[in-house]
């Protein structure tokens, strides 16, 4: 079982053996923490993600104008000019200068790997049935809403990114069949604070676009949202055979299970 804990620091992956038991194995050694652990189907490799925080801007004060040295604590600035008008988090305070990024990991801790490095980070994360690539999504740091998307695939062992181009304003990847054939999402044609998304299906280059659920449909996951609890996002599996996806629908005030 590898799991995520705080201790002394920002959060790793341990892992425990279920068998045996005894102590937790430290596996990650990140230094702004690592999160998310999902391992690939044969189990020898965890791909999780970490985050890259940006070194501050230096200073724009002309020292040698002044006649001075600049103090050490004043060569960086804490003053900011962002391109974007997203600039921090619920819960997570600023996050203008923090990208998270996909990485990967042997089973036992070792060769640690960073898969991708883009400006506006990466996201919700799933395994090839075959191990071979990686899926996951962005959203533009640029995107006023921040409801637009994209997903791509990549290989696990490292490379390119490849686009998977479905021509739809904001796409959140979920899943891939289990046959390795297609990719399960969601999408939004625009933005709408009361919307609900579509649930659609695609080959991983794009082709054969199918979808099961269209939008403003029915509500995929909890979706109660207040001040003392967040509602789960996606909660969704597909059958064995690929023939049904099985999740939490929300009807109206409550949540039930559906397929």
């Amino acid at each position: 079982l590898v799991f995520t804990r705080a201790l002394h620091g920002p959060p790793q992956l341990y892992a425990i053996e279920l068998a045996g038991g005894g102590e937790a194995r430290r596996l990650t050694h990140q230094a702004h923490g690592a999160s998310g652990a999902l391992f690939s189907h044969d189990g020898k490799r965890i791909a999780f993600q970490s985050t890259t925080v940006d070194d501050a801007p230096a200073s724009k004060v002309d020292w040698k104008a002044l006649g001075l040295k600049a103090p050490a604590k004043y060569k960086r600035s804490d003053i900011r000019t962002l391109p974007w008008p997203r600039y921090e988090g619920n819960g997570a305070g600023y996050t203008y200068d923090k990208t998270t990024h996909v990485w990967t990991i042997a089973a036992d801790g070792t060769n640690a790997k960073q898969l991708t490095s883009g400006a506006d980070g990466e996201n919700a994360v799933d395994w090839s049935p075959d191990d071979m690539r990686i899926l996951y999504g962005t959203t533009p740091l640029a995107s006023v809403e921040g409801d637009e998307g994209k997903m791509f695939v990549i290989p696990s062992s490292g490379g390119t990114a490849a686009p998977v181009p479905v021509a739809h304003y904001g796409v959140n990847p979920q899943q891939w069949t289990h046959d390795g054939k297609r990719i399960v999402y969601g999408y939004v044609s625009r933005h709408d604070g009361s919307g609900t998304p579509a649930l659609a299906s695609a080959n991983a280059d794009g082709s054969g676009e199918r979808t099961h659920v269209p939008e403003n449909t029915v509500l995929i996951g909890d979706g109660v949202i207040s001040d003392t609890k967040e509602g789960g996002a996606g909660c969704a599996q597909l059958t064995p055979d690929d023939a049904a996806l099985i999740a939490d629908v929300r009807e109206g005030d409550s949540v039930a299970v559906n397929g």
